[in-house]
């Protein structure tokens, strides 16, 4: 039970919170519903965190629980999109303890629904690949499982007090919803590794471009390629690299 998989952004935020204070993680499971709480201490980080793993069925119930085990200065819940970030939320409205919980925005489902797939031909929109075929998935699905996210979206952004976001799009989009949010501009805290060496002109691979996530059109890989062709006029050598899954 020692050995827990947390998102690798986590440790950062973790690295920065005084040994001496506790920390309390509640994650979901991909489990079947199992109808129970389990939450146990764990080593991580070189400190002690306690764990809580909850199926999707019953978030608000177990979060209810915790809170009125644990009782948090602070409740910080990740993401607008899933309804488990919802159920937690109204878990701490049901406590009153909405005051101590802010939203930690990751990005928002409503616009990347609007431009999932902007700068895409129609035909392509239609078209679905032989990977489509079997995952029984489409660029139009993905669309709309961003839109059935938005619905939630807009649940959480209207009942938070609190939100932290990093850019004027977070800010606006949930002033939209609810003009009463504190919102709190705070950027994200990397992992040690992001922050160690130095990038440097002199030792750089020149006319190199390296790029992440191209893998779905939300990202504009389409508009990277356009843009390389203009640049490959004055620079022949340029070159794209790209992070994430082999190309097909």
């Amino acid at each position: 039970m020692g050995n827990i998989q947390i998102a690798s952004w986590i440790e950062g935020i973790v690295n920065t919170i005084p040994c001496e204070d506790q920390v309390i993680i509640l994650a979901p499971n991909n489990q079947k519903r199992v109808n129970r709480l389990s939450g146990y201490n764990t080593h991580f980080l070189d400190r002690n965190v306690k764990y809580y793993s909850s199926d999707g069925y019953n978030v608000e119930e177990n979060a209810r629980i915790i809170l009125k085990e644990e009782n948090p200065d602070v409740i910080i819940i990740f993401g607008t999109e899933f309804r488990f970030s919802y159920d937690a939320l109204l878990a701490a409205e049901k406590e009153k303890v909405l005051d101590k919980a802010v939203i930690f925005a990751q990005g928002f489902s409503s616009v990347c629904g609007r431009h999932y797939a902007e700068g895409l031909p129609n035909g392509l929109l239609k078209r679905k690949s032989f990977r489509d075929f079997l995952r029984g998935d489409s660029i139009a699905l993905q669309i709309k499982k961003f839109n059935e996210c938005a619905e939630t979206e807009n649940k959480i952004l209207k009942l938070t007090h609190n939100m932290i976001g990093r850019t004027t799009m977070d800010y606006s989009l949930l002033h939209q919803c609810n003009d009463s949010a504190k919102y709190f501009k705070c950027n994200d805290i990397l992992r040690d590794c992001f922050y160690a060496g130095e990038w440097s002109y002199e030792h750089c691979h020149k006319h190199s471009i390296l790029v992440s996530q191209y893998y779905y059109p939300l990202k504009g890989f389409h508009y990277l390629l356009e843009a390389v062709s203009i640049v490959k006029e004055k620079y022949p050598d340029v070159s794209v690299v790209a992070a994430g899954y082999n190309l097909p």
